[in-house]
Protein backbone atom coordinates (compact mmCIF):
# COMPACT_ATOMS: atom_id res chain seq x y z
CA UNK A 1 0.00 0.00 0.00
CA UNK A 2 1.33 3.26 -0.94
CA UNK A 3 0.91 6.52 1.72
CA UNK A 4 -0.96 9.52 0.22
CA UNK A 5 -1.75 12.29 2.30
CA UNK A 6 -5.02 10.21 3.14
CA UNK A 7 -3.22 7.43 4.75
CA UNK A 8 -0.44 9.20 6.49
CA UNK A 9 -4.00 11.38 8.12
CA UNK A 10 -5.58 7.68 9.25
CA UNK A 11 -2.16 6.08 10.41
CA UNK A 12 -1.81 9.32 12.32
CA UNK A 13 -5.25 9.33 13.72
CA UNK A 14 -5.19 5.59 14.98
CA UNK A 15 -2.22 6.79 16.94
CA UNK A 16 -3.56 9.75 18.44
CA UNK A 17 -7.04 9.34 18.87
CA UNK A 18 -7.56 5.66 19.28
CA UNK A 19 -4.43 5.49 21.64
CA UNK A 20 -2.68 2.43 19.36
CA UNK A 21 1.16 1.84 18.79
CA UNK A 22 2.30 2.48 15.17
CA UNK A 23 3.32 -1.16 15.15
CA UNK A 24 -0.52 -1.96 15.94
CA UNK A 25 -1.51 0.21 13.11
CA UNK A 26 0.76 -1.13 10.74
CA UNK A 27 -1.08 -4.51 11.53
CA UNK A 28 -4.79 -3.13 9.97
CA UNK A 29 -5.74 -4.71 6.65
CA UNK A 30 -5.93 -1.39 5.43
CA UNK A 31 -2.82 0.77 6.37
CA UNK A 32 0.95 -0.17 5.49
CA UNK A 33 3.28 -1.89 7.97
CA UNK A 34 4.51 -0.50 10.54
CA UNK A 35 8.00 -1.14 9.02
CA UNK A 36 6.86 1.13 5.78
CA UNK A 37 5.62 3.73 8.17
CA UNK A 38 8.79 3.69 10.57
CA UNK A 39 11.06 4.30 7.20
CA UNK A 40 8.63 6.98 5.82
CA UNK A 41 9.03 9.00 9.33
CA UNK A 42 12.68 9.15 8.67
CA UNK A 43 12.86 10.90 5.42
CA UNK A 44 10.05 12.83 6.14
CA UNK A 45 10.73 15.12 8.61
CA UNK A 46 6.91 16.72 8.70
CA UNK A 47 5.53 13.44 8.91
CA UNK A 48 8.47 12.40 11.99
CA UNK A 49 7.15 16.10 13.65
CA UNK A 50 3.51 14.60 13.47
CA UNK A 51 3.71 11.63 14.67
CA UNK A 52 5.55 12.91 17.69
CA UNK A 53 2.29 15.34 18.19
CA UNK A 54 0.09 11.98 17.57
CA UNK A 55 2.16 10.22 20.45
CA UNK A 56 1.30 12.95 22.65
CA UNK A 57 -2.45 12.72 21.89
CA UNK A 58 -1.58 9.25 22.28
CA UNK A 59 -1.06 10.12 26.19
CA UNK A 60 -4.41 11.21 26.55
CA UNK A 61 -6.05 8.41 24.93
CA UNK A 62 -4.10 6.38 28.16
CA UNK A 63 -5.34 8.93 30.61
CA UNK A 64 -9.22 7.91 29.01
CA UNK A 65 -8.49 4.24 29.74
CA UNK A 66 -7.16 5.19 33.34
CA UNK A 67 -10.65 6.53 34.00
CA UNK A 68 -12.19 2.99 32.27
CA UNK A 69 -9.79 1.10 34.53
CA UNK A 70 -11.05 3.11 37.73
CA UNK A 71 -14.86 2.71 36.93
CA UNK A 72 -14.67 -0.87 36.44
CA UNK A 73 -13.27 -1.44 39.86
CA UNK A 74 -15.44 0.84 41.54
CA UNK A 75 -18.31 -1.32 39.67
CA UNK A 76 -16.38 -4.60 41.02
CA UNK A 77 -16.15 -5.73 37.80
CA UNK A 78 -12.03 -5.45 37.64
CA UNK A 79 -10.39 -6.35 40.82
CA UNK A 80 -8.43 -3.99 42.64
CA UNK A 81 -5.11 -5.38 42.00
CA UNK A 82 -5.06 -5.99 38.73
CA UNK A 83 -7.00 -2.18 38.48
CA UNK A 84 -4.05 -0.75 40.27
CA UNK A 85 -1.43 -2.39 38.16
CA UNK A 86 -2.83 -1.92 34.95
CA UNK A 87 -3.20 2.16 36.11
CA UNK A 88 0.38 2.13 36.85
CA UNK A 89 0.96 0.81 33.91
CA UNK A 90 -0.60 3.32 31.82
CA UNK A 91 0.92 5.88 33.76
CA UNK A 92 4.16 5.19 33.17
CA UNK A 93 3.43 4.97 28.97
CA UNK A 94 1.78 8.26 29.57
CA UNK A 95 5.12 9.61 31.20
CA UNK A 96 6.95 8.21 28.25
CA UNK A 97 4.72 9.09 25.49
CA UNK A 98 4.63 12.82 26.96
CA UNK A 99 6.98 13.54 29.49
CA UNK A 100 6.17 17.60 29.88
CA UNK A 101 2.69 17.37 31.10
CA UNK A 102 2.81 13.89 32.30
CA UNK A 103 6.15 13.18 33.36
CA UNK A 104 7.74 13.45 36.82
CA UNK A 105 8.04 17.04 37.67
CA UNK A 106 11.81 17.59 38.16
CA UNK A 107 13.22 20.87 37.62
CA UNK A 108 16.47 21.13 35.34
CA UNK A 109 18.85 23.28 35.38
CA UNK A 110 20.87 24.12 31.94
CA UNK A 111 24.68 25.36 32.97
CA UNK A 112 26.24 26.67 29.35
CA UNK A 113 30.34 26.42 30.00
CA UNK A 114 32.03 29.30 28.49
CA UNK A 115 35.58 28.57 29.89
CA UNK A 116 37.62 25.89 29.46
CA UNK A 117 39.38 24.10 32.41
CA UNK A 118 42.70 25.69 31.86
CA UNK A 119 41.17 29.46 32.27
CA UNK A 120 39.19 28.49 35.65
CA UNK A 121 42.56 27.30 36.59
CA UNK A 122 44.77 30.56 35.51
CA UNK A 123 41.23 32.59 37.25
CA UNK A 124 42.17 30.57 40.79
CA UNK A 125 45.69 31.28 40.64
CA UNK A 126 45.35 34.72 40.18
CA UNK A 127 43.33 35.10 42.96
CA UNK A 128 45.74 32.69 44.95
CA UNK A 129 48.11 35.47 44.29
CA UNK A 130 46.25 38.46 45.08
CA UNK A 131 45.18 37.19 48.64
CA UNK A 132 49.15 36.58 48.98
CA UNK A 133 49.71 40.18 47.83
CA UNK A 134 46.75 40.62 50.95
CA UNK A 135 48.24 39.01 53.45
CA UNK A 136 52.15 40.75 52.60
CA UNK A 137 52.10 43.94 54.06
CA UNK A 138 54.23 46.50 51.45
CA UNK A 139 56.38 48.75 53.85
CA UNK A 140 58.53 51.48 52.20
CA UNK A 141 59.14 49.07 49.75
CA UNK A 142 59.90 46.09 51.64
CA UNK A 143 57.52 43.33 52.35
CA UNK A 144 56.56 42.75 56.02
CA UNK A 145 55.12 39.05 56.62
CA UNK A 146 53.60 38.43 59.65
CA UNK A 147 52.74 34.62 60.69
CA UNK A 148 50.88 32.98 63.62
CA UNK A 149 52.46 30.30 65.89
CA UNK A 150 55.93 29.66 64.27
CA UNK A 151 56.78 30.26 60.89
CA UNK A 152 58.94 32.79 59.22
CA UNK A 153 58.54 36.77 60.02
CA UNK A 154 60.73 38.87 57.53
CA UNK A 155 61.10 42.04 59.24
CA UNK A 156 62.83 45.08 57.07
CA UNK A 157 64.06 43.09 54.59
CA UNK A 158 65.83 40.74 57.01
CA UNK A 159 64.34 36.78 57.83
CA UNK A 160 63.86 35.96 61.38
CA UNK A 161 62.50 32.35 62.13
CA UNK A 162 59.54 33.02 65.46
CA UNK A 163 59.23 30.26 68.02
CA UNK A 164 57.39 26.96 66.54
CA UNK A 165 55.50 26.39 69.31
CA UNK A 166 52.64 28.53 72.10
CA UNK A 167 54.53 28.47 75.32
CA UNK A 168 52.62 25.96 78.38
CA UNK A 169 50.76 28.75 79.57
CA UNK A 170 48.48 29.93 76.51
CA UNK A 171 48.04 25.69 75.63
CA UNK A 172 46.51 25.10 79.31
CA UNK A 173 45.15 28.65 79.85
CA UNK A 174 47.09 29.18 83.03
CA UNK A 175 48.75 32.38 83.66
CA UNK A 176 51.96 30.69 84.90
CA UNK A 177 55.48 31.28 82.76
CA UNK A 178 57.24 28.43 81.32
Amino acid sequence: MKFTPKVIDEFLRRIAIDGRSARSVGKDKDMPSYEAFYYLKNRDPSVQERYLQAMEARATAIDDRIDEVLAEVKAGTMDYQAGRLEIDTQKWRMAKFFPRLYGEQTQRIEVEHKATFVDELKRVQEAVQQRKMLDAKVVEGKAEVKSGVGGDEVVGGEKHLTASRPRRSEQTGNKQAD
